[in-house]
């Protein structure tokens, strides 16, 4: 893949606040009793039933405040992407100094050191896959609880379409920090050659 279409499918990834705001506004916001005055089944359960919800749904309520303040990462994968054609062009004019000065950058920045990106891109798709596993777990709980037609009704709410985005969003991550590694490996030794 080329810098160019690098750059471009960087620009095209989701919004992971959006996704974020959506996945609760359809799957967490019903759930609470006094906001699902539209799915009125909730209530049937019982008060324990209610708690033992609402406990479940407190371990996701953190997580996903810690995948919402990931939404940063789109922002240094195009920083990345930037001074990966900045470092192109370097290597093609045979400016050393500036090559070395970006190369320097971009491994030992405290904000925008490759590896503390790798490490948060980790950390976030490791977010995402608990998430996916409580959203399981709260799922399978509802099944239980409620009779099967309106667990459906639940489970048909749009919600999941965000999950699958952010689950492809962490993929789409993981792709691209592989790919933005090649090209800085790419660049290096073209450095080192000359």
């Amino acid at each position: 893949m080329s810098l160019r279409e690098l750059k471009k499918e960087i620009d095209q990834l989701a919004d992971v606040h959006e996704s974020v705001s959506k996945f609760e506004q359809h799957w967490i916001k019903p759930l609470r009793s006094n906001t699902n005055k539209h799915l009125p089944f909730l209530n049937d359960l019982s008060d324990k039933q209610k708690r033992e919800l609402n406990h479940k749904l407190a371990k996701s309520k953190h997580l996903l405040e810690e995948i919402k303040s990931s939404h940063l990462l789109k922002g240094k994968l195009q920083t990345y992407a930037r001074y990966l054609i900045e470092l192109k062009l370097t290597t093609i004019n045979q400016n050393h100094s500036k090559a070395k000065y970006i190369t320097n950058h971009l491994l030992n920045d405290e904000y925008l050191g490759l590896s503390n990106s790798i490490a948060d891109i980790k950390k976030f798709s490791d977010d995402v896959k608990e998430l996916e596993s409580h959203h399981l777990e709260i799922g399978e709980y509802l099944e239980q609880n409620l009779n099967l037609e309106h667990a459906l009704i639940f489970m048909e709410l749009p919600h999941y379409r965000y999950l699958v985005n952010l689950l492809q969003t962490a993929k789409d991550h993981n792709r691209i920090v592989r790919d933005i590694g090649r090209h800085f490996i790419k660049m290096a030794k073209m450095l080192k050659q000359r």
